[in-house]
């Protein structure tokens, strides 16, 4: 099978020409890589991914498919964006029910999709469970935000989940029952779901 190695570079609020050396040398490491092979001689596919962390174009929706554009054709060889589900959707995180409804934005939504479509970036969308700050610690909660934003990822043309899961309080039975529950939903999505270490969060 073949093995994907995802590169992320963060994109704080710093100037180009400040992050361009360490950029450049990513993008020189991902190139090597793509020629490397791993164990078992299956290739490494080695694709860099740009936040949106901090990208102040992205927080206007009319300079979505302009800035996607110049991701995708810039000199660095980018594959993808990530960005947390409520950022096309909404601008900030709404949540209702304690975290439990999840909506969209049926304009900024379209907008999001065709500038994806438009630059042919893949969307790593970053999915916060439970809202943020977090809005419940039931485990039941928790499944029910995951689910709804998996959903609601997918319709905005996700590829890969990054998700942001439950709360450090939890004990080790409830992690479990959670993660089992997880793993059912990402069957039931067809998405696959990567789960981020984070201060706050499930360990």
């Amino acid at each position: 099978a073949r093995i994907q190695s995802v590169l992320s570079v963060h994109r704080a609020r710093a100037s180009y020409r400040t992050m361009r050396a360490p950029m450049l040398a990513l993008a020189f490491i991902a190139s090597r890589l793509r020629g490397a092979s791993a164990e078992g001689g299956a290739p490494i596919n080695a694709q860099l991914i740009r936040t949106t962390w901090g990208v102040p174009e992205f927080e206007h929706p009319s300079r979505w498919k302009e800035w996607m554009l110049a991701t995708a054709n810039g000199p660095i060889a980018y594959a993808g964006i990530e960005a947390p589900t409520w950022v096309p959707c909404l601008g900030a995180p709404i949540y209702e029910s304690r975290g439990l409804a999840h909506g969209c934005n049926a304009t900024r939504a379209a907008l999001f999709r065709d500038a994806l479509a438009a630059s042919s970036l893949f969307y790593v969308a970053q999915i916060h469970v439970c809202g943020v700050p977090i809005q419940s610690a039931s485990v039941e909660d928790a499944l029910s935000s995951l689910e709804a934003q998996a959903n609601l990822a997918k319709d905005l043309g996700a590829s890969l989940l990054n998700v942001h899961d439950g709360v450090d309080i939890w004990s080790d039975d409830d992690v479990l029952a959670y993660f089992k529950g997880a793993l059912e939903i990402e069957r039931k999505v067809g998405l696959p779901m990567a789960h981020e270490t984070h201060r706050t969060r499930a360990r």
